[in-house]
């Protein structure tokens, strides 16, 4: 989900003469769009080779040590948002006596060291039973609404989750080079405004390790020309980027009657530009800050409702070092027993007041039952539902967009590293079907040599589907090649081969079908509303990140969204 990437660019929505979306049905009015063209004031500074005038627009940085870019876009994004509720407590008062209690009859501590895998136990299979209720899948939705019904005294319930193991697409798996166990995560690695998200109260409950990210970020020119002066890259994002073309494009949102891609909108605006300087750093941009945020093409993105997300609260990102997977298992651990992994729900018979849910040869009964997979395996059909999904749901379902994104950890020793230590991000300017940003975490992870890239592009994705689940040993080879081709141009030819790579694939992966979802060319605005409505006498509830009008692609997204289905079906328990 989106804690697998920074904070996004800010959004510019108004009104498109269509009405707010029902998402942001307040009195409140977002003001955005500063002005229709990018400024030039400014003391002219300097030239790139092709002429391009570049302006010092009076935000001095010290040169070679990067800049935090994703800050600035947060900080600008948070500025144009009004109306953001806080949310300090993540853990209502009933939810930390379970745990409390729990550790306390297990282990005599609350440490979240003493907790242990838990794989091994195991629900029992009644399948005469009546359950209250069935969750289906045990990610941060799945957990938060267990929780939810444990800590209000409903504890007749049970999870089914179709892998072997919890957290979904928060998973941390260790990696083994040069004789230590490296965490790695491959889906949700920030925990993002963390003052006000409730994922960081959860990770203080538990005293999880936590590191604040400092984003600094250095951009490289092509032909392995070397790094873009920070001052420049400054320039050209204020005055170009955040006050051109994100004004622009939301100029473009007010003024068009039919969606159309950012992809189309980017274009026009690159147009205006003679040279090819500032339109490489430009979609460079847009790459970094749009595409890998939003996990998918510009492409695929609707110019209406592209950053329609909002930011949970405007200061610091959180690294966790040990990984996602230890806090979603210390956070799920009194309700362990009452998940099923290793079980795929292929079939929900929703037509009578006692649902029907079955996985594998084994079948239950519920009174009501929440569905936290993920969207792309609604899109896929893999469940059966009976009847079929209201149409409005199944158009939702399709208008909705499911992202492609991510990721490769590449190892070398130490005597080998190439980086700069104190730089986290690496990237070029260099416009490549597949895009690539390097993270560097040594400063945050007790000094281990890797580099983990985020990427996406349609060359990826092809390549997975090639080789993915067929030729995994190839697959992982192909994409450490193409992850080469910028690391190349950046710090130069004579650099090594990793010496062992991991690279994961989430859209190959039959129970995810993608990272997370994006709002695509052609949704509508109420679509997420749409989908997260009870169905059928509210027996059937459709919950998870894709459902939350606002924090979608992210862990806090799905925990909230859990919470909020679990605390509807209490109401109608009652």
């Amino acid at each position: 989900m989106k804690n697998i990437m920074t904070p996004s660019s800010f959004r510019c929505i108004i009104n498109k003469n269509r009405g707010f979306p029902s998402m942001l049905l307040t009195s409140v009015i977002l003001l955005v769009c500063m002005s229709k063209w990018p400024h030039t004031s400014g003391l002219l500074l300097d030239q790139n080779p092709n002429g391009t005038q570049i302006f010092d627009d009076g935000d001095t940085t010290a040169e070679d040590n990067g800049l935090p870019l994703r800050k600035w876009i947060k900080e600008a994004k948070f500025r144009q948002q009004k109306g953001v509720k806080k949310i300090r407590q993540a853990l209502s008062a009933e939810e930390k006596k379970i745990l409390s209690d729990f550790y306390a009859a297990k282990n005599g501590t609350s440490s979240v060291a003493a907790v242990d895998d838990g794989a091994a136990r195991q629900a029992p299979k009644a399948t005469d039973h009546v359950y209250d209720v069935i969750i289906v899948g045990a990610g941060w939705s799945g957990c938060s609404a267990a929780m939810t019904l444990e800590s209000k005294g409903v504890t007749n319930f049970l999870v089914l989750e179709a892998k072997d193991h919890i957290g979904g697409r928060s998973f941390t798996t260790n990696v083994m080079f040069e004789g230590e166990s490296i965490p790695v995560d491959h889906g949700s690695m920030w925990i993002h405004g963390a003052s006000s998200n409730p994922i960081s109260d959860i990770a203080l409950e538990f005293d999880i390790d936590m590191v604040t990210s400092t984003f600094n970020e250095k951009v490289y020119n092509a032909n392995a020309g070397g790094a873009i002066p920070d001052s420049q890259v400054a320039t050209i994002y204020r005055n170009r980027y955040e006050n051109g073309f994100l004004d622009y494009q939301a100029n473009r949102q007010d003024s068009t009657n039919v969606d159309q891609s950012l992809q189309t909108t980017a274009n026009q605006y690159l147009n205006s530009f003679s040279g090819n300087f500032e339109k490489d750093v430009l979609r460079h941009f847009m790459s970094s800050y749009i595409e890998l945020e939003y996990s998918t093409p510009i492409s695929e993105l609707s110019l209406w409702w592209w950053d329609s997300d909002e930011l949970i609260g405007p200061d610091e990102d959180f690294l966790l070092p040990n990984g996602y997977g230890p806090l979603i298992e210390a956070y799920a651990a009194p309700i362990r027993s009452k998940i099923i992994t290793n079980s795929p729900v292929t079939e929900i018979d929703y037509r009578t007041d006692n649902v029907k849910v079955v996985s594998g040869a084994d079948s239950y009964i519920a009174r009501k039952v929440i569905v936290t997979v993920p969207l792309g395996v609604l899109k896929a059909e893999s469940i059966r539902f009976r009847p079929p999904l209201p149409l409005n749901r199944r158009r939702s379902i399709d208008r909705i967009g499911m992202g492609t994104m991510n990721k490769i950890f590449m190892f070398w020793p130490q005597e080998e590293i190439f980086w700069q230590r104190n730089i986290e991000i690496y990237g070029d300017i260099v416009n490549r079907d597949t895009k690539f940003n390097f993270f560097n975490f040594q400063p945050y992870n007790g000094d281990r040599p890797f580099l983990a890239a985020l990427f996406v592009g349609e060359t990826a994705r092809e390549l997975e589907d090639l080789y993915a689940n067929d030729d995994p040993e190839r697959y992982e080879q192909e994409i450490r090649d193409l992850a080469m081709e910028p690391l190349r141009n950046i710090f130069g030819n004579d650099i090594p081969l990793p010496q062992k790579v991991f690279v994961t694939k989430w859209n190959s992966d039959e129970y995810t079908q993608g990272c997370y979802s994006f709002n695509k060319v052609g949704m509508g605005r109420d679509d997420r509303q749409i989908l997260r409505r009870p169905i059928r006498k509210k027996r059937l509830f459709l919950s998870g990140e894709a459902t939350h009008p606002t924090y979608f692609q992210t862990t806090h997204g799905a925990y909230l969204a859990g919470r909020r289905d679990a605390n509807r079906v209490l109401m109608e328990l009652q």
